[in-house]
């Protein structure tokens, strides 16, 4: 399994985040496995980066494997999440999708049964709006 890569500064920010996330996390063992991935990833600098990392509010396109359904999502810290675009990076998806990169495919169990997405694309975060015109896959709980 190839390891994810994080930027140094999602990294600092995150790590800044873990007793927090931990302490008011609806799913504990996720956040945890989540920190244990943190700490074996690949830290890398912004500019050594590539363009289609998944990192803390990248705009992305991922599609659903078996429906071919694709949604739009922005990954954001807990408290930023908005609407129904925006997913924690501490939910299921959120840590699965996290230092992953276009082309990458990422499963998780959702009432009993596993679903698998791919990630089609990934928008960098300009500090602008990126609207992504594509509905929400339901799965897609904070």
């Amino acid at each position: 399994m190839k390891r994810k890569q994080v930027t140094f500064e999602d990294y600092e920010q995150l790590m800044n985040q873990r007793y927090y996330a931990l302490l008011f996390a609806k799913e504990p063992e996720i956040v945890e496995q989540f920190y244990c991935d943190l700490m074996i990833a690949e830290i890398v600098e912004e500019s050594d980066s590539p363009t289609n990392l998944v990192k803390m509010n990248s705009h992305l396109v991922v599609k659903d494997k078996k429906s071919g359904k694709l949604a739009g999502l922005k990954l954001v810290f807990p408290r930023e999440v908005k609407d129904h675009s925006s997913i924690s990076v501490f939910s299921p998806i959120g840590s699965a999708l996290f230092g992953k990169t276009v082309g990458d495919q990422v499963s998780i169990d959702f009432n009993g049964e596993t679903k698998a997405f791919e990630i089609l694309k990934v928008f960098p975060d300009t500090k602008s709006k990126v609207k992504i015109m594509f509905p929400r896959i339901t799965v897609f709980g904070n």
